[in-house]
This record gives C-alpha cells, structure tokens and sequence, in this order.
C-alpha cells in the first residue's frame, strides 16, 4: 500500500485505446448554413457508485458511472471526476460492449503528449489536470453509438491527514443530473476505537472556510458501528433529494477521530515501510509568540485597513494568550507602537490605534521596497 503510495505521486495518467470503434458523430445540421439548427445531444446517467475503504486513516476509492447514449445518433460520453489535492489515481478502465479497456500511467509529460495526439485522431483518451482551489480533475472522453452504454471505474488512493482533531475523507460529487441508482458507501477500520463519526451537510460552496466543524449533519445518510473500531456509512439519496435537473453538485465529507489517550503513538509496518502516527493529547498550554501587525495606509487599501482590523479585533481579544509579544507598525511610519509584553490594556489600547489610523498622502507601491535589517547599502 505504501509503495504505491511513492511511486504515483509524481505520475500522470494517460488513457487511450485502440480498439474501441472511432465512431464519426453524424452532422445534424443542414446543408446550408443559414437553416441551421442546434440540437441537444442526450445522454443518461444510468447509475453513480462510489465505495471507499479506510484503513488506518489511509483511503481506496472507487467511483464508478453507467452513461448511456440515448440519442439517435452517435456521440461523444464524458467522465470527469474532481479528485482531492493529495490523492493520486491507481486504475482507471471502461466496459464498453462487454470488453474491458484499461488505462495506463505514463510520466506527466509523456502522458500530456499521448493524450493531446489521440484526441487528435479521434481515439479515447483521458488525463489528469490541475484546478484552483485544491483539487485535481480527471477526465475522459469516448465516441459512443446510439443506444450503447459505458460504464467509468477509477480508483485512487489518498492519505488522510487529522486537522483540529478530525480526519476528514471528502468525495467530489457531480454526476450532472439527478441519477436512479445513486450510492456512496464509506467503510471505516482502525485498530484504535473510533471517538465518533459523522457526516455534515453536503458542501456546496467550493471557497476555504476557518470553521472548525459543520453546525448541521446530512440527515439522510446511515451510520452503523458493528463494532468500536469499525463503521459504515451509507448514502443513497432519491431523486427528489438530488433536487433540479443538474443533479447533486457538492462534497460528500465524512469525519471521524480515533481514541488517543495514554498512548504515545501507533507505528504500523507495512512491506518493509513504516508510518508513526503520534498525537500529543496532553498539552494544555500554548507556545508563546512574538506577533507584529503590519498595516498598510496606502490610499489604495483604506477600504481593505477597516475590514482587516475588525479581524484584529476578535483575533487579539481572544486568540492571544500571555505571556507574549504584541506589537504593531504602520508601514511608512516605520516606528514601533509600545514594546515590552502584551498586557490586556495594551491590546484594547492597540485596537483604538488602528481605528484612528489616517491617510496621510498618495504613495505610489511600486516605489515601496523592504530591505533585511542586515543587508547593507550607500544608498541614501
């Protein structure tokens, strides 16, 4: 399992096929060009599946589609799938007919390569692109005649990681539109027990957040524990749940967190490799901190210095804790507001400074430039 772990982090996949039938998808339009018309292409969304498998905070999954092709004419059927930042891909094949197509994992440029030239013969292809915010987006595409049907099964790996005292494993859904047979399924296994497990409500916003955990839970998924190390979860919703006609756009999420208390830590030795899972539970004080607040009075940014000190406001009154150093400069004045330890009549006094800091004249950034305190200079 580990192994596999080194050696697909840095690979790309690239999927193409010979042997599928390049189908030529058949003009709708008519001879002239000013009686043309547009005709939606059809496709249904027979089934969506997707099972993952989490041992020792380590996840496989599997997500699997049926799409049909219900139009009169042959067409091209898309797969997409929106992978999470630190997963990587293991398998990824389609049972067109009866006969099984596997993809390969070639090196990323190589793959790039390959990809680009069997799109240009009208062959299948797939590969693996990068997105903002975190995630990575498999896709594939396959010419398919009319009535015929495809099934998409990728598999990747991803190794979860505890944040704020939750490991969190999050499936990407989006099937395009509201499907028949639709399940997600997540079995948990771990050789310490499990201290909960729980699903919030689906995420449909794609932004990063600071909330440290969901205010409300997915109603309409079942949670099992046939034992304290174990879970099942199960989500199945029905088509009146899936909502309008796109379907379910969103993050599945599930959480959970393992007993900690009076161990130092599990290693587990897998295959000549090793992982050490250590999670301190005893520390009840926080480090201290040297914290400087660096204000920027440019006219440019007045609107972004009111909204920034709102945050310094609740950050400094309740995040802080003594003892600690807790100071302020406004760039362009380039003078340190009070020095010595933070004390609570300093922090209340600095949140009245910021809200009296003043535009004082027009500068021009470009013309703004920090130097180290070491670097050395005969300029003036």
């Amino acid at each position: 399992m580990l192994t596999k772990l080194c050696c697909g982090l840095v690979l790309l996949i690239s999927f193409t096929t010979a042997s599928p039938p390049t189908l030529p998808i058949k003009d709708k339009f008519d001879a002239a060009p000013s009686k043309r018309k547009v005709f939606k292409l059809k496709k249904v969304v027979e089934s969506f599946s997707v099972r993952s498998d989490i041992r020792y905070r380590f996840a496989t999954t599997q997500m699997s589609s049926v799409v049909r092709n219900v139009d009169a004419m042959a067409q091209e059927i898309s797969f997409d799938v929106t992978l999470p930042e630190n997963a990587f891909i293991m398998a990824f094949h389609m049972m067109i007919d009866g006969k099984r197509y596997d993809g390969q994992v070639k090196e990323r440029k190589q793959a790039k390569h390959e990809y680009q030239d069997a799109k240009d013969r009208g062959q299948s292809a797939g590969h693996v692109r990068k997105v903002p915010r975190h995630a990575n987006v498999f896709e594939v595409a396959v010419n398919m005649a009319a009535g015929s049907a495809v099934n998409f099964t990728l598999t990747y790996q991803e190794v979860l990681r505890r944040r704020r005292g939750i490991y969190e494993h999050e499936i990407h859904v989006n099937p395009g539109q509201p499907v028949q047979d639709f399940r997600i399924e997540v079995q948990i296994r771990e050789n310490r027990p499990l201290k909960f497990v729980r699903t919030p409500a689906l995420r449909t916003d794609f932004l990063l957040t600071n909330l440290v955990e969901d205010a409300s839970t997915n109603d309409i998924t079942l949670i099992e524990r046939p034992s304290p190390e174990a879970a099942t979860i199960v989500f199945t919703p029905d088509i009146k749940d899936q909502g309008d006609g796109k379907g379910i756009s969103a993050r599945f999420v599930v959480q959970y967190d393992v007993e900690h208390a009076g161990i130092s830590g599990d290693m587990l030795v897998v295959d000549g490799y090793f992982v050490h899972f250590m999670v301190p539970d005893n520390i009840s004080n926080t480090l201290p901190k040297d914290i400087i607040f660096l204000f920027l009075t440019f006219p440019v940014l007045y609107l972004s210095i009111t909204y920034q000190s709102s945050s310094v406001d609740e950050f400094s009154l309740t995040d802080t804790e003594f003892p600690m150093v807790f100071n302020g400069t406004e760039i362009m004045i380039c003078g340190l507001w009070k020095e010595g330890k933070a004390k609570l009549e300093y922090k209340i006094t600095g949140l009245e400074s910021t809200r009296k800091i003043e535009i004082t004249k027009e500068v021009n950034s470009m013309d703004v430039m920090i130097v180290s305190p070491d670097e050395e200079t005969d300029k003036p």
